[in-house]
C-alpha cells in the first residue's frame, strides 16, 4: 500500500471487522505513506472516548442476566481493547472474573 511497509504490516494486522474491510477496497499504492494512511482510517474510525469513561466502563462491566458468557467475553475484551494502557494482565483476569 505504502511506503511504510513495516508499520503498514502492523497497521493491518491489528485491524478486524468493519476496518478489515474498509483496508482492502484500496488500491495497492493508494496511500504514499503510513501517515496518509492512518489520517484517512482516524477519519472514518476514530471515535474520542474519555479515558476516565473507558476506564469506568471496564471496571463496572458485569454479565448481565440474558448474557451468556461467550457474549460478556466479547463485551469484556472490546472494553479491554480500548484501553489506551491496557491493566496488567492479573487485574484484566480478576476484573473478569468478579464481573461473573
Amino acid at each position: 500500500m505504502c511506503e511504510d511497509s513495516h508499520d503498514t504490516v502492523e497497521f493491518r494486522w491489528s485491524l478486524d471487522r468493519q476496518s478489515v474491510n474498509w483496508y482492502s477496497q484500496h488500491e495497492e499504492g493508494e496511500f504514499k505513506s503510513f501517515k496518509q494512511l492512518t489520517n484517512k482510517f482516524l477519519k472514518l474510525f476514530h471515535r474520542q472516548v474519555p479515558k476516565r469513561e473507558l476506564m469506568s466502563q471496564f471496571y463496572a462491566a458485569y454479565q448481565e442476566a440474558h448474557e451468556i458468557v461467550p457474549q460478556f467475553i466479547i463485551q469484556f475484551q472490546t472494553l479491554w481493547r480500548q484501553l489506551a494502557r491496557p491493566s496488567p494482565e492479573e487485574v484484566v483476569r480478576d476484573t473478569f472474573l468478579s464481573a461473573l
